[in-house]
């Protein structure tokens, strides 16, 4: 009896940048005295989102500094599996689902980068190598302290949009849509995106 009300599925936002006056791209800045996003950050967005019928949600991130995504991203990890204990601990109060992150840039069209930083703005020119230095992805020779095992990793990225017309962004392509070698890894989905590719351009990367 859903007393005159309706029951509906919930909608699935794949880019969400941030909700309610949190930015998922906030990495702190020590000369605003600004600390950046945290948990509590994170939590009010997913218990927020509900209203509005937001059932689950990729957190989405502009092209940022590596500094910003060691931070971010490591973050996320770990609000997300806060969340999936919750649930195992039978608590409903957690409100919408966290999905993978969705990375949007920084390998982009310098020209259609749009209200993206032109800074931080690059090509994958060594493919996977590349993505993996700058997300900071299983990253040993960072000098940022990850708690437990929240060091950021391929598995906690759903999507990835990027420019496929650029230096090694085929060859990125190509490591991002296959499993890993340990068969631990998963595919993640490829978007062409801020990008001047040409039609053969966008052929080879689909």
């Amino acid at each position: 009896d859903c007393r005159g009300m309706l029951l509906s599925p919930g909608f699935i936002d794949i880019q969400l940048n941030g909700a309610y006056g949190i930015d998922f791209s906030n990495g702190g800045c020590e000369e605003k005295d600004d600390d950046g996003l945290c948990m509590d950050d994170i939590f009010q967005v997913t218990t927020s989102l509900c209203q509005s019928g937001v059932t689950s949600f990729c957190p989405t991130m502009v092209s940022s500094s590596r500094h910003t995504y060691r931070r971010v991203l490591p973050l996320m990890r770990r609000a997300r599996k806060e969340q999936q204990l919750r649930l195992q601990q039978h608590n409903t109060n957690v409100g919408a689902n966290i999905l993978g992150m969705h990375l949007e840039g920084p390998f982009f069209d310098l020209e259609k980068r749009g209200a993206h930083d032109e800074r931080h703005i690059l090509a994958p020119s060594k493919g996977i190598d590349t993505v993996s230095e700058v997300y900071g992805l299983n990253d040993n020779g960072s000098d940022m302290t990850y708690e437990d095992d929240s060091s950021p990793m391929l598995e906690n990225i759903d999507i990835i949009t990027l420019a496929p017309e650029l230096d090694g962004a085929l060859d990125a392509i190509k490591s991002l849509t296959q499993p890993s070698a340990s068969g631990r890894g998963h595919n993640v989905t490829v978007s062409c995106g801020h990008t001047g590719a040409n039609y053969e351009e966008g052929l080879q990367a689909i």
